[in-house]
């Protein structure tokens, strides 16, 4: 973890072989990609893994739903990881043409922004609202709920599930000793839809079901083509 900090300090694109090796041994978060029947897509995120490990993996499982029509992203076990790695997650169902806004991060300590932007060129094709569902649970967390979040607020997926943990702000590493890494938050989110972030409140899902009923409700409601509510608090 130490040998990591320092590489997310230096530059966060620096390969470091044994963060490769560590980032392979678990296919970079990526549990199970499979088409559940000829129209459903099925994927199971357990995190978000360095892009500079696992973009390439991520490309490669959703190339499993070519032919998919509806399509369900679990993060009811994901507890975060690296927000470039959602954001190729995001850009496979915005428009191949153009980039959108996706969030702004606002940085106080030099007062700050950064947009996060859909990337141009990545695969597949565009899914609705209505056909996309993500399952979410207590455990969510950090960049997990951010994919959820914008998901959510830009139209394009229905939540289900629990609601999430609740933390949004970016963080920097500290390196305190050998053996020990600091995670200071140094700013908050904008969503350009909402105005806020998810800090302390976590995801509030469209459909509330207990987690371990999530995916029974995803199928249940992309089979009747329901859009749901929009849960917004």
């Amino acid at each position: 973890m130490v040998d990591y900090a320092r590489n997310r300090i230096a530059n966060v694109d620096v390969y470091n072989d044994s963060d490769r090796i560590e980032s392979d041994a678990d296919n970079h978060g990526i549990v199970e990609a499979k088409m559940i029947d000829s129209y459903i897509g099925y994927l199971r995120l357990d995190r978000f893994a360095d892009t500079l490990y696992g973009k390439a993996s991520l490309l490669k499982a959703l190339e499993t739903f070519g032919d998919a029509s509806k399509l369900i992203i679990d993060l009811r076990y994901n507890d975060g990881g690296v927000g470039e790695q959602a954001q190729v997650l995001f850009s496979y169902f915005t428009p191949r043409d153009d980039t959108m806004l996706i969030d702004v991060a606002y940085y106080r300590y030099n007062d700050s922004t950064k947009e996060c932007r859909s990337l141009m060129g990545i695969g597949g094709k565009p899914f609705r609202r209505g056909d996309v569902c993500i399952l979410t649970s207590s455990a969510t967390f950090s960049a997990a709920e951010g994919f959820a979040y914008d998901m959510k607020h830009h139209g394009k997926a229905i939540i289900i599930g629990e609601r999430t943990r609740g933390g949004a702000h970016p963080v920097e590493w500290k390196i305190l000793a050998n053996h020990y890494v600091l995670r200071v938050p140094v700013g908050r989110g904008i969503n350009p839809v909402t105005g806020t972030d998810w800090e302390g409140a976590g995801v509030v899902p469209d459909v509330s079901v207990a987690s371990d009923k999530a995916f029974d409700k995803a199928l249940k409601v992309l089979g009747e083509g329901t859009a749901a509510g929009d849960g917004s608090e």
